[in-house]
C-alpha cells in the first residue's frame, strides 16, 4: 500500500491510495453495496459512473455464501467487480441489533479468504446515547479486538483499517485516536458520523473528526464511515478525510428523497430537476412519478449516486484550485446547521492553519465574502506572523489608517498623499513613523508587507460587521504587545467602521499604556496638525 498525497488545501487533499486491485483517487465515495441484490446495479455503477472502489460487509457475505453453501471466495468474483473492494467487518450490524456472530479473529480470517483490497477490523460502534461507562466500554472493547487481529492477521498485501471510537465522548476519541494510530494499520476510519449526521449535530460531528485526526499518523488516509449527503462532503473534507462510505443513495431514493449539493428535496416538492446527471436529462420530475416503485427508486438512486460522485469531483477542483474554503462557505448557507458547523470551525483555526499550504499549485487571491471568511487559514496565519515573526525596532509612532480600498495600499492615492505629508512633516525622523492600515480580513497591515501574498491578493466586500472589527483588535493587540510604541494614531473612518472599533482601540491603547490620538482620515488640516506636534 501506498498512499501520495498530490496536493493540499484546508486540511484537506487530493491523494493517490495504490491498492492491489487499482488506485484509488482520494478524495473518493465508496457505494455501499450488498452481495444479494442492489438498487444500482454494480455493472452500472462500473460502466455507466467510473466507480473505481466500493464497500461491502464482510460479515453479511459471509452469511450470504453460508446460506447458499458456498465456501468463501474472492469478493471480487462474487461481486464482478475487479476494481477495489473495502469490506467492513459487522461493526454497523453491533449498533443496530447489539451483537454479531463473528469473534475478532474470526473476521480477519474472513476477509483474508475473501481477498479484500482494503479490510476493517471488528470494532465496538459508540452509540451517541451511551452513557460515558458505555462509551468507555466500546473503546476499551475495540482497542482489544485491534489488538487480537494484529496478532491474526497474515495477509500484508491487504490494506488493514484500525478504526476510532468515543462518539461525543472526545478524550475517549482522543485516547481511542492515540492508541489506535500507535497500532501497525494502514488506514484508519472514523466511526459514528452516521449518527450525528441523522440529528443534524453537524458541529459535533467537526468536533469528533478533528479530535481524531489530532491523535492519528498524518500520513496514513482517514475514512469516515456512513458519511454520504454531498451537503456535508466539502466541509469532512477540509478537516482531512480522505474516503467516505454511504448506503444513503439507496436509502433516500427508497424514501422518495432527491439528493442536491444543497440539501434533499422530496419527490412531491419537485417542481423540475435541478441537475444535469444522465437521469435528469433524460426525464422529468412527471417521467418519475409516473413510472413503477421499482424504477422510480432505481432512477432516484442513480441521480443520489450521480450527484454525490459529482460533488467530490468538484471537492477535488476546488483543491487543486486553492479554493475548498469558498466552496465550504457555499454549501454551509445552505443549512443553518451546517452553517453552525462551520462557525466551530473558529475552534479550529490553528489546526486548519498549521495544515493548510502556504502557497499553492494553483496561486490565487482569495475572496471574502462574510465573517466566516475570517476562519481561513491566511487571516490565521497573518496574526500569527504578526505575534512570532515580525518586529519593528525604532518605530515609535504607529498610524491606523483605514483601508484605502486600493491594492497594493502603499500606492493608493490616499497613502501616497499621507506619506508625502509624513515625510514633510517628520523629515529624517520619519523613519520612527509605522504606517500600517486597518482593513477586513487581516486585521492589520503593515505597509511594509502589503505586497506579500495574500495580503494584496484578494477581493472582499465592503460589508464590516463587529466580528470583523474584532479581527482588527486582534492584530493590534500582536503588535502592541511585541512593539516598543510610545504613541497610536487612529485614522477614524465612522463611514466604514463602527464606534465600536475605536473604543476598542482606545482601550486597548490604555491596556499597553500607549498614548492615542484620534484624527478624522479626510481631515488633513488635522492629520498634518497632529503629526506634527508629535514629531516636536
Amino acid at each position: 500500500m501506498t498512499f501520495e498525497i498530490v496536493e493540499r488545501d484546508l486540511a484537506g487533499r487530493i491523494g493517490r491510495l495504490k491498492t492491489k486491485s487499482g488506485v484509488v483517487d482520494t478524495p473518493a465515495f465508496f457505494p455501499v453495496v450488498s452481495p444479494r441484490k442492489n438498487v444500482v446495479p454494480i455493472s452500472v455503477m462500473k460502466e455507466k459512473y467510473g466507480v473505481k472502489a466500493i464497500i461491502t460487509n464482510a460479515y453479511i457475505t459471509k452469511k450470504f455464501l453460508d446460506e447458499m453453501s458456498s465456501p468463501l471466495k474472492d469478493v471480487h468474483e462474487i461481486l464482478e467487480f475487479p476494481y477495489t473492494i473495502m469490506t467492513d467487518s459487522g461493526a454497523y450490524q453491533i449498533l443496530v441489533y447489539g451483537a454479531v456472530e463473528v469473534k475478532p479473529d474470526e473476521i480477519i480470517r474472513v476477509q483474508e479468504a475473501l481477498n479484500s483490497d482494503i479490510a476493517v477490523i471488528l470494532d465496538v460502534p459508540t452509540s451517541r446515547r451511551a452513557s460515558y461507562s458505555e462509551a468507555l466500554k466500546t473503546v476499551e472493547d475495540t482497542l482489544r479486538n485491534a489488538e487480537v487481529s494484529q496478532r491474526e492477521i497474515k495477509r500484508e498485501d491487504i490494506i488493514w483499517v484500525g478504526p476510532v471510537q468515543g462518539g461525543k465522548f472526545l478524550d475517549l476519541v482522543e485516547f481511542c485516536a492515540k492508541r489506535i494510530g500507535a497500532m501497525n494499520f494502514q488506514m484508519h476510519g472514523i466511526g459514528g458520523p452516521t449518527q450525528f449526521m441523522e440529528e443534524y449535530k453537524f458541529d459535533e460531528l467537526v468536533d469528533l473528526v478533528v479530535t481524531a485526526k489530532r491523535m492519528l499518523p498524518l500520513e496514513r488516509p482517514v475514512h469516515l464511515f456512513g458519511a454520504g449527503h454531498p451537503i456535508t462532503l466539502p466541509l469532512l473534507v477540509a478537516l482531512g478525510c480522505d474516503t467516505f462510505d454511504s448506503a444513503a443513495y439507496a436509502i433516500y431514493a427508497r424514501d422518495e428523497r432527491y439528493m442536491t449539493p444543497r440539501g434533499t428535496i422530496k419527490l412531491h416538492r419537485l417542481h423540475s430537476l435541478p441537475c444535469s446527471c444522465d437521469v435528469c436529462r433524460r426525464m422529468d420530475v412527471e417521467d418519475l412519478k409516473d413510472m413503477s416503485k421499482e424504477m422510480r427508486i432505481r432512477y432516484l438512486a442513480e441521480h443520489n449516486l450521480a450527484v454525490t460522485l459529482q460533488e467530490i469531483n468538484n471537492i477535488k477542483q476546488a483543491i487543486h484550485e486553492g479554493n475548498l474554503w469558498e466552496l465550504i462557505e457555499m454549501r454551509a448557507k445552505a443549512h443553518p446547521q451546517l452553517y453552525q458547523a462551520v462557525l466551530r470551525l473558529k475552534k479550529y483555526k490553528d489546526y486548519l492553519e498549521k495544515f493548510d499550504p502556504i502557497v499553492k499549485s494553483q496561486v490565487r487571491g482569495i475572496f471574502y465574502s462574510t465573517s466566516e471568511g475570517l476562519i481561513r487559514p491566511e487571516v490565521t496565519r497573518h496574526v500569527k506572523r504578526l505575534r512570532e515573526n515580525v518586529r519593528f525596532p525604532g518605530k515609535q509612532v504607529l498610524l491606523l489608517i483605514p483601508d484605502p480600498y486600493e491594492k497594493p495600499f502603499h500606492k493608493s492615492k490616499y497613502i501616497s498623499r499621507l506619506l508625502k505629508i509624513v515625510e514633510e512633516v517628520a523629515g529624517e525622523e520619519s523613519c520612527e513613523i509605522h504606517e500600517c492600515v486597518y482593513c477586513i480580513p487581516f486585521g492589520i497591515v503593515p505597509l511594509e508587507l502589503d505586497e506579500v501574498y495574500p495580503l494584496s491578493q484578494h477581493e472582499k466586500s465592503v460589508f464590516i460587521d463587529l466580528n470583523a472589527e474584532r479581527i482588527v483588535l486582534e492584530a493590534l493587540n500582536e503588535l502592541l504587545k511585541e512593539n516598543e510604541y510610545k504613541t497610536v494614531v487612529f485614522f477614524e473612518n465612522p463611514d466604514r467602521w463602527s464606534d465600536h472599533l475605536k473604543e476598542g482601540i482606545i482601550e486597548m491603547c490604555k491596556k499597553f499604556d500607549k498614548e492615542v490620538k484620534v484624527v478624522k482620515y479626510n481631515d488633513w488640516a488635522e492629520i498634518r496638525e497632529v503629526l506634527s506636534k508629535l514629531m516636536k
